[in-house]
């Protein structure tokens, strides 16, 4: 018991630290790779995770770039933000526009579960674990300048909000896609009563164990004992939720959990409480939560892309 509260006060002063940590690219090929990507390997270091390793399957325009859309998936973040490796016609023609409208595509994988960790033999959760999305945004923010997008899709966008909200990054615009889920928390797992829009389903409590590490299924048994795990490592716990140069577009689909779009609203007036100008909220009609087979959803998606 002791070393997890000697972690729990940690967070608080290495997430402040703010120091980014590095990426290596190994230069090799990998697949599968979907069609028209060039997916190569990389390891992601920083001073508060072990090593991770990941991949990006990169898609160019034929023309000019005018800028860099960078996606993380949902679920452990271990697979494409298209899904399978094979396109679907509807993703295909979501990828299509944005490059031929000169926007460069960036889908990053990893190879493990990125948001839990043990280092120096203590346990490292989402909040600390998002400085490896914040230097992989970093990284290809670097890279190849310009107007920089993140987005992040169900467990993935709390990538984005974890990393926005407590590393030294600016983006374009920042896309948060169905939730973001590791919002509230406690409260979430806390509750038993349906009703409540903090409550998280029995599903979705699974999920939070899985994000979490917490093979005890602490979520999912309602045991509010981790109340404090979960507390220190939402995303509206001690982070910056104003960004002047950045645009926070949420999107959440009309069909989805009601958990889940009830997480996008907080989120919304967390952020607009806080001061965030640039930000807009959308409920997406015929969309539920996965974003990439629904034609309202991709299109809701392409106008935020594409629209100055």
């Amino acid at each position: 018991m002791k070393r997890i509260f000697l972690i729990l006060f940690l967070i608080p002063s290495l997430a402040f630290a703010q120091q980014l940590g590095t990426v290596t690219d190994l230069h090799t090929p990998r697949t599968p790779c979907p069609t028209g990507f060039t997916c190569g390997n990389y390891i992601v270091s920083t001073p508060y995770t072990p090593s991770i390793r990941g991949y990006a399957a990169i898609l160019e325009p034929t023309g000019p770039v005018n800028a860099t859309n960078l996606y993380f998936a949902g679920a452990s973040g271990t697979g494409f933000w298209q899904g399978w490796a094979a396109t679907s016609p509807l993703v295909q023609s979501f990828w299509d526009v944005q490059a031929n409208a000169g926007q460069r595509i960036i889908q990053w994988v990893w190879l493990q579960l990125w948001s839990t960790a043990i280092f120096n033999g203590l346990p490292v959760y989402s909040r600390i674990a998002s400085c490896r999305a914040a230097t992989v945004i970093d990284f290809f923010q670097r890279r190849y300048g310009g107007d920089f997008n993140v987005l992040g899709s169900s467990w993935g966008s709390g990538e984005v909000a974890f990393a926005i909200a407590n590393w030294p990054i600016t983006v374009h615009r920042a896309f948060i896609i169905s939730g973001p889920m590791a919002m509230n928390i406690a409260e979430g797992c806390e509750t038993t009563d349906f009703r409540n829009p903090y409550y998280y389903s029995p599903g979705v409590a699974g999920g939070v164990d899985l994000f979490m590490g917490l093979t005890s299924r602490p979520c999912y048994n309602r045991d509010a004992s981790y109340d404090q795990i979960w507390r220190q490592n939402s995303v509206e716990f001690g982070g910056v939720y104003v960004y002047p140069n950045t645009g926070i577009r949420i999107y959440v689909g009309q069909n989805d959990e009601r958990d889940i779009t009830s997480r996008g609203g907080f989120y919304n007036d967390l952020l607009r409480q806080a001061g965030q100008t640039d930000l807009q909220f959308s409920v997406v009609p015929s969309c539920g939560h996965e974003f990439q087979s629904s034609p309202t959803g991709l299109a809701a998606l392409e106008q935020g892309l594409l629209t100055p």
